[in-house]
């Protein structure tokens, strides 16, 4: 199977607008592929209210 990966970039400063872009990505249909959903942010945050399948990766943005 194929995987389709989605990588979000969230800053600190605009993190109000991960929600939505979270959303907008998971509603995609992937058809026979499988969907991996990767958030990098530069800022450590409580990642328990993702949903299933998305990774959370904090960067060192300095």
């Amino acid at each position: 199977m194929q995987i389709i990966t989605t990588i979000i970039t969230v800053h600190k400063r605009r993190r109000q607008y991960l929600p939505q872009a979270l959303a907008s990505v998971l509603a995609q249909e992937a058809g026979d592929f499988k969907l991996e959903t990767v958030v990098m942010a530069d800022y450590e945050d409580n990642t328990s209210g993702l949903a299933t399948g998305v990774r959370w990766v904090s960067v060192d943005n300095e």
